[in-house]
């Protein structure tokens, strides 16, 4: 009778997931350490737009309301939170008038920021063993993200003669473990 519960390898001294993960990062490593953007020096007359980093400074206007938010307005203003009432609500009915649906406050999850909201929701819908479909050239965290949710990523290209996505690919690449296809444009959240 075998044992049921693997003993863990002292040859393999991290486990399958952080090792799929690191090898997720290894082209985002080499992207910036030895790509050809890494290797540019000038680059003052482009837009960078590889990290979705902003090139200019913040309007005055933001940067105020800015100061009035950090501002602390109770006791609890920098404690953990999970949602927060006047942000759901805000937001749902901003996407009930430019989407015509009928969200609801209850509808909106915040995290702090799309990096969270992806890992959140990958996690929430995928199993070990399912897979995930996400468009190439990607973001270059989702490949990571996927496999940190257990999941099995799974590249498919955008169309190269029109940069849009490619839906005969995409289908194609569907199959009966896939559990989501992440569809962003552009492609840094």
């Amino acid at each position: 009778m075998t044992n049921a519960i693997q003993q863990p390898s002292l040859q393999q001294p991290v486990g399958q997931r952080i090792g799929a993960i690191a090898t997720g990062l290894e082209a985002v490593d080499h992207f910036f350490t030895d790509s050809t953007w890494a290797q540019q020096t000038d680059t003052s007359a482009a837009s960078d737009f590889v990290l979705g980093n902003p090139h200019e400074p913040p309007l005055p206007e933001f940067v105020a309301a800015l100061r009035r938010a950090i501002e602390p307005q109770n006791n609890t203003w920098y404690a953990y939170k999970r949602n927060e009432p006047v942000p759901q609500s805000v937001i749902a009915g901003s996407l009930r008038r430019k989407r015509n649906m009928p969200f609801e406050a209850d509808d909106i999850f915040l995290t702090n920021g799309a990096f969270a909201a992806i890992s959140v929701t990958l996690k929430v819908v995928c199993d070990p063993g399912d897979e995930v479909i996400f468009v190439s050239p990607p973001w270059f965290f989702y490949e990571s993200l996927i496999s940190d949710a257990g999941a099995t990523p799974v590249r498919v290209s955008i169309d190269h003669g029109t940069f849009d996505l490619d839906l005969d690919a995409i289908e194609a690449a569907i199959s009966p473990r896939t559990r989501a296809i992440i569809i962003n444009s552009p492609n840094n959240p």
